[in-house]
């Protein structure tokens, strides 16, 4: 059995910069595809190819690379691509590959714009995961109106401007509703501004009370944070339900 001749990397060097410009025919390509055929390349080898490959290609050729792609691909098979990858997950292993391969990394500003581009409708409105059937549009359209500012100035006076936990007077202030704004909605069933400005509940200054800004981040329904647990909270509650006395 012959021995395997094992070449110098200076030897290698010299046959890769004798090759450049060589143009190789399809035969050529064909033996070589034979014989490599079945082959199984050690990590070490892939590791060399992927580094090999990557200083090789300029910026310039790895984005028309990635247009060229992007164009040969129909929506169908994007279609048949996404859904194939519907409920995979990576394995720790291949996210620390990623994860590597991406560090220092800067997304190009053509890059962003592109991307910016690709993904206008794509998630909005209905196509979007959070889709609730617009409630935030409407939430947004009312906090709007004239008539909803007009009941947190009338709120805010009526408290004297005063915080009703921590009783500090003055600052940053909001006016929290007792019983949530998103739940009014949904419990008289408001569609649209006109149902809202008609509704009398919600207007009803005896459900909102001024809080400053940190007090008000404490409680329940401030961003949909209802675990919350401390002693402002429970100050709070407590000053709700005393009024709620008061007024009965």
């Amino acid at each position: 059995m012959e021995k395997k001749k094992v070449l110098s990397e200076e030897h290698k060097r010299n046959i890769s910069i004798a090759g450049i410009g060589r143009i190789v025919s399809k035969e050529t390509r064909q033996k070589l595809r034979d014989i490599n055929l079945g082959k199984t390349l050690s990590d070490e080898t892939r590791r060399k190819i992927s580094q090999n490959h990557r200083r090789s290609q300029t910026e310039e050729t790895r984005r028309k690379i990635s247009q060229n792609h992007r164009r040969s691909q129909t929506e169908e098979t994007r279609r048949k691509i996404s859904i194939g990858s519907i409920g995979k997950k990576l394995s720790t292993i291949t996210k620390e590959k990623l994860r590597i391969a991406h560090l220092g990394k800067k997304h190009t500003k053509e890059q962003i714009e592109n991307r910016r581009i690709m993904m206008i409708g794509k998630r909005c409105g209905e196509k979007c995961n959070f889709w609730k059937g617009g409630i935030t549009y409407l939430n947004r359209a009312i906090r709007n109106q004239f008539k909803y500012k007009q009941w947190v100035a009338t709120c805010m006076a009526r408290d004297n401007w005063t915080c009703g936990t921590c009783h500090t007077r003055g600052g940053i202030l909001h006016v929290h509703h007792i019983e949530g704004f998103a739940e009014l909605l949904k419990l008289y069933n408001i569609r649209t501004v006109e149902d809202a400005l008609k509704c009398a509940p919600l207007w009803d200054l005896k459900n909102g009370i001024t809080l400053c800004k940190e007090c008000h981040k404490l409680t329940e329904t401030y961003l949909k944070n209802n675990k919350v647990n401390n002693k402002p909270l429970l100050i709070y509650q407590t000053l709700v339900c005393e009024r709620r006395e008061k007024e009965k």
